[in-house]
């Protein structure tokens, strides 16, 4: 949990790749209230998923799915469900994403994301 929140709020991301930045911190948000509510924190992985969907984008989207399960239903497999619902037709986009690291970053395959 503390590696996600150092990511989540590391500025410096943006460095890495120009303009990434923001989308791998709202990946690390994503993850983290994922995280969070499989240990039953409800209200932390509401919070998280509301940062990681601020962003927009394919994570924003992914986020908003999520959040919006969760608070009808905090479970994690009807928040993965609605999560994986909105990332399955843009799978290509997800993998183009982590294209742009290249090797030096091992990409975040779509299944991973959200495994439950």
């Amino acid at each position: 949990m503390t590696l996600y929140g150092q990511a989540a709020s590391d500025a410096g991301l943006d460095e890495f790749v120009p303009g990434a930045g923001p989308d791998l911190m709202a990946v690390a948000a994503l993850r983290a209230a994922i995280t969070q509510l499989q240990l039953g924190d409800a209200t932390a992985a509401t919070s998280l998923a509301q940062a990681a969907a601020a962003g927009g984008g394919l994570v924003g989207a992914m986020a908003t799915a999520y959040l919006s399960a969760i608070i009808a239903n905090p479970d994690a497999a009807a928040g993965c469900a609605a999560l994986n619902d909105v990332l399955a037709p843009r799978a290509a986009e997800w993998g183009a994403f982590w294209e742009q690291f290249g090797y030096a970053l091992p990409e975040f395959r779509s299944e991973q994301i959200c495994p439950f």
